[in-house]
């Protein structure tokens, strides 16, 4: 129930993790989200600086890489253990 409540609802980290795990396979390696980061803010209800601020640390930690119109996950693996540790 807490993976559900978090497609709605927590950090940019938690939702992208989320649906790259049901969205994609295992083994996926080249995972790249496309569309504007407007549309972005708008769909994970963030204002601008919230949805830079956490893309950025993302990008720090070399899970993902991003420009204005997508997001390129690098780690598969990473973005689901940053954002979905054991127990959350």
């Amino acid at each position: 129930v807490d993976s559900l409540a978090a497609y709605t609802s927590g950090d940019l980290a938690t939702r992208l993790a989320l649906w790259v795990a049901v969205a994609t396979e295992p083994e996926s390696t080249e995972i790249t989200v496309t569309g504007d980061l407007p549309a972005l803010e708008k769909a994970t209800n963030l204002s601008t600086e919230a949805l830079n601020e956490q893309l950025e640390a993302l990008r720090r930690r070399r899970i993902l890489t991003y420009g204005r119109k997508s997001i390129r996950v690098l780690s598969r693996r990473k973005l689901i253990d940053f954002a979905l540790p054991a127990g959350k």
